[in-house]
């Protein structure tokens, strides 16, 4: 994983949840993912930037995503 870091990456972890975006960081014990998401507020949608930290026991599969 730490070859990988900054770079797009799809996780899915345990029990049946996926997480897309960024990959920030590396432990000796999980992985940080961090993406955009859209909220609305009103009539504006707002962009909050969300942190997830996924435990390698946790992870099932992990592909690195090219974006061109």
């Amino acid at each position: 994983y730490f070859k990988n870091i900054g770079r797009f990456i799809e996780i899915k972890y345990m029990p049946q949840e996926k997480a897309r975006g960024l990959l920030a960081e590396v432990n000796d014990n999980f992985v940080v993912v961090t993406f955009d998401e859209k909220i609305k507020e009103g009539k504006k949608n707002k962009t909050v930037s969300q942190r997830v930290e996924i435990p390698f026991e946790k992870i099932l599969e992990a592909k690195i995503k090219l974006s061109l």
